[in-house]
């Protein structure tokens, strides 16, 4: 039985759950592209919350596996923590903080990609209130601007998009914003209320499904 959406409104859907047990369940012939940021083992901590905990996962080391056997076209960030689970790829995505002072823990973050041609860089200032303004939810949320970069690369695949680790919508939003169906999992339920809410300041119709 497929699992059921969180939420579900026009061409984009939430679910709440572990993408390892959600997306094997999923029938997605549609999907043309995974694109996500999972936690990669570097304990990253939720320095920006009160509560001070860890990102669920962040203590493991990442397997990609279960995305790999899809056979799709995919962005995976954060893949120099496990290259070695990766296969070879000329196609690698570079995203320049530009201001390597105020980079708290990396001065630029890598993506491994299975269709993109050479190495190609973003460059994009973010923090402070450069992230406030983005809506800042999440302790390694990226700038929706890096997201949809992405999906305007000219080898980018059509079709509807795929973030099995959602953290604060990033790739959400810049999916809706450009025109492309999206779904969208992440495994605690506080980060998907936090980006319906967020898509519902972008004049998304705000629908919770029962």
């Amino acid at each position: 039985m497929r699992p059921q959406p969180y939420f579900k409104q026009g061409d984009v859907t939430l679910y709440v759950g572990d993408s390892r047990v959600i997306v094997p369940q999923l029938v997605l012939p549609e999907v043309g592209l995974i694109l996500t940021d999972p936690p990669y083992g570097v304990g990253m901590e939720r320095g920006d919350s009160k509560r001070g905990e860890r990102v669920i996962g962040d203590d493991l080391p990442f397997d990609p596996s279960f995305l790999l056997s899809l056979g799709l076209p995919a962005v995976l960030f954060g893949a120099n923590a496990y290259a070695d689970k990766l296969p070879p790829s000329k196609g690698w995505l570079v995203w320049d903080k530009t201001f390597p002072d105020m980079a708290r823990h990396s001065q630029a973050e890598l993506a491994w990609t299975n269709f993109v041609k050479g190495i190609r860089i973003h460059r994009q200032a973010y923090h402070g209130f450069m992230r406030k303004a983005d809506g800042w939810l999440h302790p390694t949320q990226k700038p929706v601007a890096l997201f949809r970069w992405i999906l305007n690369l000219p080898w980018t695949p059509a079709g509807l998009v795929l973030d099995p680790f959602m953290g604060g919508g990033g790739v959400v939003r810049a999916a809706m914003e450009c025109g492309r169906p999206v779904i969208g999992i992440d495994i605690e339920q506080e980060y998907v209320d936090a980006t319906i809410r967020r898509l519902a300041q972008a004049v998304l119709p705000l629908a919770v499904a029962e």
